[in-house]
């Protein structure tokens, strides 16, 4: 799986970088890593496009059942599910909260927080497409959302040179 998410990512980019018009690239994966989604903003950065995600909370339990309903060949590994619940990191910094919107387990997807707003009796998925239509106009490149990129691509260095550092 990392090399396919790799691929994705280097043809994702090659793709952005020859766009002649504006259009939306959708990534399914999980990034359950802070780091798998950062790489994606940094991507946007540097192509000057706007960006997006879409985090869909859900209980453990609720996943398993779930994907006890899928046919053998597309099941995950219930101890896949286990160790992603137990490491995934939600989104909660600043150039995060500006562009996601949190949605509740399926198959309510009620919106639990939102940078848009939005009516109680909205279908949740409408909220979403405003959300990337107005990302068309609005790149990742205001000086607030760069000096906390800053910050966090220093954390990420200095979290590789102690782990290089771990005997």
């Amino acid at each position: 799986w990392k090399k396919s998410r790799k691929l994705s990512m280097e043809e994702a980019k090659r793709k952005l970088k020859n766009a002649k018009t504006d259009f939306v690239l959708l990534l399914d994966d999980n990034m359950y890593y802070k780091s798998m989604r950062y790489k994606i903003v940094q991507l946007a950065r540097e192509i000057n496009a706007g960006f997006v995600q879409l985090y869909m909370s859900a209980d453990v339990e609720d996943c398993i059942r779930l994907n006890s309903k899928r046919s053998e060949g597309a099941q995950v590994p219930n101890s896949a599910i286990l160790k992603m619940a137990e490491h995934i990191e939600p989104p909660d910094s600043t150039f995060e909260s500006t562009c996601t919107i949190e949605l509740g387990s399926p198959p309510l997807l009620q919106i639990k927080r939102s940078p848009v707003d939005f009516t109680p009796n909205e279908n949740p998925l409408n909220a979403c497409v405003r959300l990337v239509l107005q990302s068309l106009d609005k790149p990742l490149n205001n000086d607030e959302v760069k000096r906390h990129l800053a910050k966090e691509n220093q954390a990420e260095r200095d979290r590789e040179v102690t782990a290089a550092n771990v005997v």
